[in-house]
């Protein structure tokens, strides 16, 4: 979800200029696909030693209220 407005981002960008699209949208993207790597590892970790790990609640977007 935060993948695609980071993307969406980078398009409204683009149809300005292109080197600002790049400069801003491409290390949002990476920042947020790294953080999120980052917990997914934490929970393969976890779940490997047999415990349970709960992700932060910011990483999973409520679509419904």
């Amino acid at each position: 979800m935060y993948g695609l407005c980071c993307a969406i981002l980078g398009g409204l960008l683009a149809l300005d200029n292109i080197a600002v699209a790049i400069i801003i949208a491409v290390p949002l993207c990476l920042a947020v696909w790294l953080v999120t790597l980052r917990y997914l590892l934490r929970g393969v970790a976890a779940a490997n030693r047999g415990e349970q790990y709960d992700i932060p609640s910011w990483i999973c977007a409520r679509i419904v209220a």
